[in-house]
Order: C-alpha cells, then sequence, then structure tokens
C-alpha cells in the first residue's frame, strides 16, 4: 500500500525545484512605465483596426478581391479613446494604392492622427490576344482578361469587354498590351458634311428636320449641326446619320 509519508524526492530534483522557486522569483516585475507602454500599444492596434474597418466599408469594387494593410505609427502615440477615421481629401478618386487616413478621438484635447495604409484591388483587366493593324475593329476573340492589382494599371486601362468590343484602333498594338482608352475611337455614325436629320421629340409630339453636320460623331458624341447659312445647333449622336438637340 501507498504511503505518502515514506515519499522521499530525490536530491537532484530537490535542488532543480528550488532553483526554478528562485529565478521566478528573481525576475522583476513590470514597472509602470512598462505597463503604460503596454496599454499603449493595446490601444494603437484599436485604433489600426479601426482604420481597416474603415477603409473596408470605403472600397466597394465588384467582382474584385481587396486587401488592406494599415501601417501604425512609428511612435507610440497618447491613448485615443472611440478613435473615429475619416479621409482627410475628398478627392473623389477610388481609394486605391497608398492612401493616408485621418483619426479623431474622443475629447478636444486629443490631437488627430494620420496613419499611411496600403489598398490592393485584386480584379480583371483587358490585354490584347493578338498584334493588331491600325484601324482594326475589336472583336471578342481578340481580347483576353488577366487579373491583377488594379492599383498597378495605367490611369484609364479598360476593364470589360463591352467597353472595347466594336471600337477601332487607333495604332499597331502587341499582343499583351494592356488596353487603355486612348488606344482606340469609336466608329463614326456622322461624317462631316453628311446630310443628316435632326429628331425631336416630347410629350405629346414629334418633329424632325434636315441639317449638315459640321463634325464627324460617335455614338453619344456631341457635334454642331447647321440648319441655315446663319443658324447651327448643338446636338448628340443617336444613330447613323441622326441626331437629337442638346438641351
Amino acid at each position: 500500500m501507498f504511503d505518502a509519508g515514506t515519499l522521499e524526492i530525490p536530491r537532484p530534483w530537490t535542488t532543480l525545484i528550488l532553483a526554478n522557486v528562485l529565478l521566478l522569483l528573481s525576475l522583476p516585475l513590470p514597472t509602470p512605465a512598462q505597463a503604460q507602454a503596454a496599454d499603449l500599444m493595446q490601444d494603437q492596434r484599436a485604433v489600426v483596426a479601426a482604420v481597416e474597418s474603415f477603409l473596408s466599408q470605403q472600397v466597394t469594387e465588384p467582382e474584385t478581391q481587396v486587401a488592406i494593410v494599415v501601417h501604425p505609427p512609428y511612435a507610440l502615440l497618447p491613448a485615443c479613446s472611440a478613435p473615429s477615421p475619416f479621409l482627410p481629401q475628398a478627392t473623389g478618386r477610388k481609394l486605391l494604392g497608398r492612401v493616408v487616413v485621418g483619426v479623431r478621438c474622443e475629447g478636444d484635447d486629443q490631437p488627430r492622427r494620420y496613419l499611411q495604409a496600403e489598398i490592393s484591388i485584386i480584379g480583371t483587366y483587358l490585354e490584347l490576344a493578338r498584334n493588331l493593324e491600325p484601324d482594326t475593329r475589336l472583336t471578342r476573340d481578340m481580347l483576353t482578361l488577366a487579373q491583377g492589382d488594379l492599383s498597378q494599371l495605367p490611369p484609364r486601362a479598360i476593364r470589360s469587354t463591352g467597353a472595347a468590343v466594336g471600337q477601332l484602333t487607333r495604332h499597331g498594338l502587341t499582343a499583351g498590351t494592356i488596353l487603355q482608352a486612348q488606344h482606340l475611337y469609336q466608329v463614326p455614325l456622322v461624317e462631316r458634311g453628311q446630310k443628316i436629320t435632326i429628331e425631336a421629340r416630347g410629350r405629346g409630339f414629334s418633329m424632325s428636320r434636315a441639317g449638315e453636320a459640321l463634325d464627324a460623331g460617335a455614338l453619344g458624341e456631341k457635334i454642331r449641326v447647321r440648319l441655315s447659312p446663319r443658324e447651327t445647333l448643338d446636338t448628340i449622336v443617336t444613330g447613323r446619320g441622326q441626331v437629337v438637340p442638346e438641351y
């Protein structure tokens, strides 16, 4: 039968246990400064999380994957209660690449702080599937969808086939080129000097009148039309040889 009173711990184990106890007792306790720094670090993480949440709500790109990295400040800042992120400059441009986000803290005595963030949006865009000659009318088989970070694309890159199919190339392009708006032009539906029809419709009436185009224009473009030697009209191209007045 086991007798706990007769259990003896070997001397080497006794020495090891005592050494560990003495080591724990000798460890220094956190100083007030260290405790304060730990609290500020936790507060800083809360501010970063608030900025990440704010940016994720601001970036709305359908059919894309969004990655947001917020860079914390280099130095520990005073505690910020109820952090409220905001965009310092509302430029109207898409949030993409490197951005700056401001943070307001609750209380008038709390200074605003500014954090940098990187926003990467992974989406699709168009590349050419083969070499093209100038004035080539684009078809779907000439295009291919590629995927990548949209912040690295040229400013006027085209992202949908519907925005490119049917347009003409301004100059020769090589396979693999990222298709951009300046590479293309629309097929003119009205030529300069062409006799065209001006149509005007409203509630309860419809009328048309002949005129002469003073400009060439594609669908939706604005052109001037001569009605008489002394009268011109600003119009919008609606079809081949057809325009409507610009109201």
